[in-house]
């Protein structure tokens, strides 16, 4: 089994706070998939912007290709 969050924690090392200064800064965005609808979840920080209009990324996540923007919740429409 996976530890999402793991996973997470390492995403979020490379992706960044939303002021690197402050070490309790919220998380530009948060990933995890959720178990009980098998779909990527993202909780996104508002001024932000997700661009998953190009490439193949957004289609392994299950989201449509397009950009997401901002204070947010995202779900990926497919499995």
């Amino acid at each position: 089994m996976y530890d999402y969050k793991r996973i997470n924690t390492f995403l979020q090392k490379h992706i960044g706070k939303v002021d690197p200064k402050d070490k309790d800064s919220d998380y530009i965005f948060t990933m995890y998939f959720d178990m009980s609808i098998y779909r990527v979840v993202i909780l996104m920080h508002e001024n932000y912007e997700l661009d998953f209009s190009q490439g193949a990324f957004a289609e392994l996540l299950g989201y449509e290709k397009k950009i997401f923007t901002g204070n947010k919740s995202y779900v990926g429409k497919f499995v």
